[in-house]
């Protein structure tokens, strides 16, 4: 076949496939296209309205525009429209689909459509031209109602959603927002409820808010900052009179209670009254003649006392700077040093300094209860503030308190006095201007004595020293050990054990305390028999650091005994719970993972 022949039959197939192309792809995708848009109802585009206007039989009027990227409510009032529910109405004005053609408007009676009065919903463009979309009736079916819209003069059936979410009434469409301040804006607020009144400032940027009346003290920032995310979150439930003549029939001549935010310059106060009908309470703000109706739960927010919004922390302390706890009681003096650790691996936990007793007795103590008791001191509260002003400490048994409390800082020394007087418990810090009454948990938490700081740990060992632990129990031995960056499990089987694994029978035979100590020097009970259990520690050089044998349990039964080889002198008794469950999880922990 020559170059030509095969060049014309290839410009031939070009030209068909073309053909086909423009044929049943092009002209069917703009066929598509058209019956697509024929469908619509009123084919606008949502971006390219300015203007809105509603008008239902015997309905307000309702006028929205466009202004810059918001949209105003004009009539029937002049104020914010509810810009999510504009775009909405708008959304769904664009997308408003017809179901069925019911005929022509001039061979129909519109009356039989409801189309002689009908709804009117015209969008004006911004080319200033206009659509309109007249709604009648709902069809018999009640799937969708009778409209004409566009040129095309026909009466349709419109889907029903869509044409209810198009005719918005004046409530949907305005703005419910109650408050316009962001509740980060706000600088001052001053609450009012019946007689009580409380004025709260913000500090200089993130250090939370004062109260500055009826007394000068710091404020409860969470208490506060909730306080004003119900403010920002609260919305208007009914808009109830536009003219507001008459307060007194809203109680709103003499309102309940009164809220006041200002963002520094701008000032804001909202009037709550009665309560309406509908379970809400009526409000209006006070430089504005409308009357709303809002959540009764506004009113509740509002406190009644001072101690409401007020930081009833007992007081505020970096507990990491802490050197030095001193406490008085009727027993005696306990003082306790905090010392640096001088070594700490990646798997030790907090605390990242360790204490010990310095008197009465000198010896180490529990760094992790003394944790938890710096932790209870600097967030212990009060339940309420009393005595503020002059007053007498005897009056609250604070002359001669029943617990002192100095903690000492590189920076000063906070010091805390704690009494009981007929059945309560009162406490003052620094001896300030004010008394605080707290409850029973918190004077217990505080009133430690000097048996719950020594350091019961049996073993005297920390984590990183350990490189292998062996336990026996019940006639099985059990075996772990770790390398630079494995672990593994040598006996009852030999495999590699995880790290979790490894961990939990480190913590667990590390944390073993006893809950009381026998002296038996020279006595015969330091022999226990064979143990129910015994533990076995070594080092990285595979040397015996400690071992400790468990058992049998004690005639009272409220410990097992145990003892140690490197302590001659005395007996120790454990929790059950050691013997019985802790040890006998981590166990399980290596066999079973």
């Amino acid at each position: 076949m020559s170059s030509v022949r095969i060049f014309v039959a290839f410009f031939v197939l070009v030209l068909l496939g073309l053909g086909y192309y423009y044929v049943d792809i092009y002209t069917a995708g703009k066929k598509m296209e058209e019956e697509r848009i024929s469908s619509k109802a009123l084919n606008i585009a949502a971006n390219n309205i300015s203007t809105i206007l509603i008008k239902k039989p015997g309905k307000e009027t309702i006028l929205l525009k466009k202004v810059k990227d918001s949209w105003e409510m004009v009539e029937p009032v002049s104020d914010k429209a509810d810009n999510e529910a504009v775009k909405s109405l708008l959304n769904e004005a664009e997308n408003l689909s017809i179901k069925d053609v019911a005929g022509k408007v001039s061979d129909l009676d519109l009356k039989d459509f409801g189309l002689a009065d009908p709804s009117v919903v015209t969008f004006e463009l911004k080319n200033k031209s206009g659509v309109t979309l007249k709604v009648g009736d709902l069809n018999p079916a009640g799937s969708g109602y009778y409209a004409i819209g566009k040129s095309s003069g026909d009466v349709a059936l419109a889907e029903k959603a869509g044409v209810e979410n198009i005719l918005k009434g004046f409530y949907d469409l305005r703005d419910k927002t109650l408050f316009p301040f962001n509740a980060g804006m706000v600088a001052k607020i001053t609450l009012r409820r019946g007689d009580f009144k409380i004025t709260i400032v913000r500090k200089s940027a993130n250090e939370g808010w004062s109260i500055v009346s009826p007394i000068k003290a710091d404020a409860d920032n969470m208490e506060v900052d909730n306080i004003l995310r119900s403010f920002d979150e609260a919305r208007v439930a009914g808009f109830i009179d536009e003219k507001g003549a008459d307060l007194a029939q809203y109680g709103l001549d003499e309102p309940k209670g009164e809220i006041t935010l200002s963002d520094g310059g701008e000032k804001l106060t909202l009037l709550l009254g009665a309560k309406t009908e509908r379970g809400g309470r009526y409000a209006k703000f006070a430089n504005k003649a409308n009357v709303t109706r809002i959540s009764d739960d506004l009113l509740a927010l509002l406190p009644l006392t001072v101690d409401k919004l007020r930081d009833r922390n007992l007081v505020k302390i970096d507990v990491g700077a802490v050197e030095k706890i001193v406490m008085e009681t009727s027993a005696g003096k306990l003082e306790l040093e905090s010392y640096p650790v001088d070594k700490m691996s990646e798997e030790d936990l907090p605390p990242i300094k360790g204490w010990r007793i310095v008197e009465p007795f000198n010896e180490k103590a529990d760094s992790f209860v003394v944790s938890n008791f710096l932790h209870d001191f600097a967030t212990a509260k009060a339940t309420r503030f009393i005595g503020e002003g002059d007053f007498d400490f005897s009056e609250y048994g604070l002359d001669k308190p029943d617990l002192k409390i100095t903690v000492i800082t590189d920076v000063g020394e906070k010091i805390l006095k704690a009494a009981t007087k007929a059945g309560r418990y009162f406490a003052v810090v620094d001896d300030r201007d004010a008394v605080a009454e707290i409850d029973e948990k918190v004077y217990i938490s505080l009133s430690k004595g000097y048996g719950s700081f020594m350091d019961r740990s049996l073993f005297n060992v920390r984590s990183d020293e350990v490189y292998a632990i062996e336990v026996e129990r019940m006639g099985q031995l059990f075996r772990a050990s770790r390398g630079d960056d494995e672990y593994a499990l040598e006996k009852p089987e030999r495999r590699k054990l995880a790290g979790t694994a490894w961990n939990r029978l480190v913590w667990t035979v590390l944390g073993l305390k006893y809950i009381e100590k026998i002296n038996v020097k020279g006595s015969d009970e330091l022999a226990l028999g064979k143990p129910d259990i015994s533990i076995l520690v070594y080092n990285v050089k595979s040397e015996l650091i400690e071992r400790m044998d468990i058992g049998p349990l004690s005639d009272k039964r409220e410990g097992f005994y145990a003892k140690t080889n490197n302590d001659g002198d005395n007996l120790y008794k454990v929790e059950p719970a050691f013997v019985n469950e802790r040890i006998v999880l981590a166990l399980e922990g290596l066999i079973k993972e």
